[in-house]
């Protein structure tokens, strides 16, 4: 049976929650200053102080697992008592009418739209971070595996761990990106000036990078000691040199185009959204006939009197504002990560028995497609079944219609060459007389082999620490611990053969 183990959260560390708080509240911070909304105006240290409130208590619930019992009425009670307040704080910071603000939420809502459409971004996409990142500390507890007790025993199952691990990935690189593509496109950030010649826009962007990788690495090191601990085997505190490596490569991807970017190509976003305003009509400007001009004669049907526009956008324009800008960084994000992977997949296909040979950036995209295609996972298609009185029935195969036949693929890479050489080795030991059962662990098998085999004790437990390595670990084994694998593998399969004949 494969039922999900119980977890301990006596391993959450709380300084991670406020790393992903901290990541949220500067990407939303870069994200408010390149969009004139006037949130920086009057206080703008209370206004980013309150920002990160919002974003700490976002990760913060979000990691609570108590939070998460609550009904879902409870849940939003919660959430709008919390708004509300931070509301009420910041429009006291700003020294603005108090008055009925207190007793009426709406009054908030109607006449300061820029604020609490950020702060209610910030909760969510905070709180999402923080469940991500929390679920990914839990430290599964490894039952003791018994084959007297096989069909009530616990098995560990690490789907949440994968799901959690793959989420946190798509989603910070999604942030990175999307920083990087605000800062291209949106106007300069002219609200907050800062008393070094630096632009800050830029500097957001660096601090916003570095935390981003700070946190893909913690969720690498959690991810990693879960599928370790899981297994029962001991805990690496140090992270592979490939992985900094690769940290180090993403930060210079993404800091280069905020730099080579020019300066007039970054408000080409804020002139359409002003240009698209200006067909709607509320930022057409009033056109005064000229000096000199013939004034017509007052006519019997007066046309209706113009209205001059004060240039401040309504609360609906505010809000278009944001959903136009949403759209745009999505459909960039979306383009880039599309030709992204059709020239990964182009690099992928010309180069297919070569890959190990590239370096630089064409290694790097080929690793990007390779890691779009493994988040979708192809699957066979099959059609609909049909029900009959509750159970789900197969299609049957036609009369005279050959059945398919099922292909078994071990896949492809070291993880594969080793556990195809494990499973062959252990057939063969099964026809020599192994005694050998379903529910047995490969610690177990391997003390079977090596009472089969006492002379080769030191083989036996390469082949068995080299297996439970590329089946439950992480990474990829390297080549050197392949190599000694299918030596003594084909060391134990010779002393088979020599034992069967003798």
């Amino acid at each position: 049976m494969n039922s999900p183990l119980p977890e301990g959260d006596k391993g959450a560390s709380p300084w991670l929650q406020f790393l992903t708080a901290l990541f949220c509240w500067l990407f939303m911070i870069l994200l408010t200053l390149t969009i004139p909304l006037g949130l920086y105006r009057r206080r703008p240290v209370v206004t980013a102080v309150l920002l990160l409130f919002l974003a700490a208590g976002g990760s913060f619930h979000g990691g609570r697992r108590s939070a998460r019992n609550f009904p879902v009425l409870w849940q939003m009670i919660y959430v709008f008592l919390f708004q509300w307040g931070v509301a009420v704080l910041w429009v006291i910071a700003n020294r603005e009418e108090v008055g009925k603000l207190f007793l009426m939420p709406g009054r908030i809502v109607t006449r300061y739209p820029q604020w609490w459409i950020p702060a209610v971004m910030t909760w969510f996409v905070a709180r999402g971070f923080g469940g991500m990142i929390h679920r990914l500390q839990r430290r599964p507890r490894c039952p003791t595996r018994d084959w007297r007790n096989q069909w009530s025993d616990d098995k560990v199952d690490l789907t949440d761990w994968n799901q959690n691990w793959r989420s946190l990935q798509v989603s910070t690189c999604g942030l990175l990106g999307a920083g990087v593509f605000v800062l291209a496109v949106a106007p300069a950030p002219v609200e907050v000036e800062l008393p070094w010649p630096l632009d800050p826009g830029r500097l957001l962007l660096w601090l916003l990078s570095c935390t981003g990788l700070a946190l893909l690495t913690a969720g690498n090191y959690c991810y990693q000691r879960a599928c370790w601990d899981g297994e029962g085997l001991a805990v690496t505190a140090s992270l592979p040199r490939e992985w900094r490596g690769q940290a180090g490569r993403i930060l210079l991807f993404l800091s280069l185009p905020a730099w080579l970017f020019p300066g007039n190509f970054r408000a080409v976003g804020w002139r359409a959204v002003r240009w698209v305003l200006a067909r709607t009509g509320s930022f057409r400007p009033l056109k005064l006939p000229e000096v000199g001009e013939e004034v017509p004669p007052p006519s019997l049907f007066l046309p209706e009197p113009l209205v001059v526009s004060t240039g401040t956008p309504s609360m609906l324009e505010k809000i278009l504002i944001w959903f136009y800008f949403m759209a745009l960084i999505c459909l960039g994000l979306f383009f880039t990560g599309v030709l992204l992977v059709f020239i990964g997949y182009l690099i992928h296909r010309s180069l297919a028995g070569q890959l190990d040979s590239i370096r630089g950036l064409p290694k790097l995209l080929v690793r990007f497609y390779l890691f779009v295609r493994r988040l979708w996972p192809r699957r066979p298609k099959t059609g609909f079944p049909r029900r009959t009185g509750g159970s789900t029935l197969e299609e049957k195969v036609p009369v005279g219609v050959r059945p398919r036949r099922k292909v078994h693929s071990w896949g492809k890479g070291p993880r594969a060459l080793v556990r195809r050489g494990y499973y062959r080795l252990l057939r063969k030991a099964r026809q020599r007389g192994l005694a050998w059962r379903a529910s047995q662990t490969p610690a177990e098998i391997g003390q079977a082999l090596a009472a089969m085999l006492p002379e080769e004790r030191e083989a036996v437990q390469g082949v068995t620490a080299g297996y439970q390595e590329a089946r439950y670990g992480p990474l990829e084994p390297p080549k050197e611990d392949l190599r000694r694998f299918e030596y003594w593998r084909r060391a134990l399969e010779d002393r088979l053969e020599r034992r069967s004949r003798n």
